[in-house]
């Protein structure tokens, strides 16, 4: 097995592209396990914080935004750090994500399947354990979380 090098790092904000658009990256630590990331591009019109929730906003899967409007059923994963309007780098798309933004005084129970809000940009969405969802799920929370945080633990699979 060969391990990639790669340009940037986990935490990139590049204003230009310095790794292929759409790869894919894998990342093993003792703490977090497997994760997977893909290198995309925030949209030119919003700055994206850690935790936000985002959505494909092109057919090729490469631009992300937190705006929904019509790509609910389009997840893309969470950002992991800032990601400046227009400005390049990973977005978490698998594994245990542990600060996902979620809705001011909800509570997210563990087993909970987490989608996009349908209502609010940026936040997650929760259908409760047991329930079938009716978007696309970006994963499930792995804890439960104290509404006052609006934040919750996610192993994210989309």
């Amino acid at each position: 097995m060969f391990k990639r090098v790669w340009n940037t790092k986990i935490t990139a904000n590049d204003s230009t592209a310095q790794e292929e658009l759409g790869a894919e990256r894998i990342e093993v630590d003792a703490t977090n396990r497997q994760r997977r990331f893909r290198y995309v591009q925030a949209a030119a019109s919003v700055t994206i914080r850690k935790g936000t929730t985002l959505s494909y906003s092109d057919a090729q899967r490469t631009t992300v935004t937190p705006t929904i409007s019509t790509r609910v059923n389009r997840p893309a994963g969470v950002a992991i750090g800032t990601l400046t309007a227009s400005y390049y780098g990973w977005a978490q798309c698998g594994g245990y994500h542990d600060y996902v933004i979620g809705e001011a005084g909800s509570t997210y129970s563990d087993g909970d399947t987490i989608t996009l809000h349908a209502g609010t940009n940026g936040i997650a969405g929760r259908v409760p354990k047991g329930v079938a969802a009716y978007y696309k799920p970006l994963g499930v929370a792995v804890t439960n979380t104290d509404s006052s945080l609006n934040v919750t633990c996610v192993m994210l699979d989309c």
